[in-house]
């Protein structure tokens, strides 16, 4: 959903909307190579195309649309008032309540905070290491509902697979938040990897695998073996067929 207090913005907006994806439970992937290209150089140069930059952009607030999409990922320049940042990450076009900030820092590899390219100077690029979450507990299809002149949240009553469940409860003991709290429960179950490689008490099963878990050896060995006699089946009788004409052919 395109967020409609952003406008003016040409830079900034990708990312915002992928952390909003993913920290609702979408997981995003790319494909490994590049079938969409986009002709910017030409089409930018070209009177036709370009029309983006001779429209009125009279409307909107550029400066207010920027410091709202730094504050919702934590980048410097965004608001500084701990409460009115929550306000914006909890509010109708802000962040899911699934995964946290701080799992998509490390997921992503991006310093946010520190405005920097990475954390660690890893390159996580290929990484798809699931990060596990926490369903909600009306179903995958379920849509927050949130009030249609504030846009804040309507569904107070958290459940424990949300992030905000942490928060509220820091708020109701008039603690200090930490927005950069990590989901202990989360990093709990995470643990429980080891052994089934999987996380048996989410409510939503997944296999957690890396790149480097994929392949023809880590594939179960009845499809291995699927795999081979299929392969055999196929390609034995081309190459006698093959071999035959080729002698059919020299005897004529």
């Amino acid at each position: 959903m395109v967020d409609p207090h952003t406008q003016q913005i040409f830079d900034g907006e990708e990312f915002n909307r992928a952390a909003r994806f993913w920290t609702y439970g979408y997981d995003i992937y790319t494909p490994h190579r590049v079938y969409v290209l986009h002709d910017y150089k030409n089409s930018q140069s070209n009177p036709k195309t370009r029309t983006w930059g001779t429209n009125d952009r009279s409307g909107g607030n550029k400066y207010a649309a920027t410091k709202r999409l730094l504050t919702m990922i934590d980048v410097p320049g965004g608001e500084t008032n701990a409460t009115e940042a929550l306000k914006v990450k909890r509010s109708k076009y802000g962040l899911g309540d699934r995964r946290t900030l701080d799992q998509l820092i490390e997921f992503s590899g991006i310093d946010l905070r520190n405005r920097k390219k990475t954390i660690d100077g890893v390159n996580r690029c290929g990484n798809i290491k699931w990060v596990p979450f926490i369903e909600h507990p009306h179903g995958v299809n379920y849509i927050p509902n949130f009030d249609d002149e504030t846009e804040e949240p309507l569904d107070l009553d958290y459940d424990e697979g949300s992030v905000w469940k942490t928060t509220e409860n820091a708020l109701n003991k008039n603690q200090k938040v930490n927005l950069s709290l990590p989901h202990d429960s989360i990093r709990r179950r995470s643990q429980q990897k080891h052994g089934s490689k999987e996380y048996t008490d989410f409510l939503v099963m997944h296999d957690t695998t890396s790149s480097e878990e994929h392949g023809f050896s880590h594939l179960p060995i009845p499809v291995q073996l699927s795999a081979i006699i299929l392969c055999f089946a196929f390609f034995v009788p081309a190459f006698v067929s093959a071999k035959r004409s080729k002698i059919f052919s020299k005897k004529q």
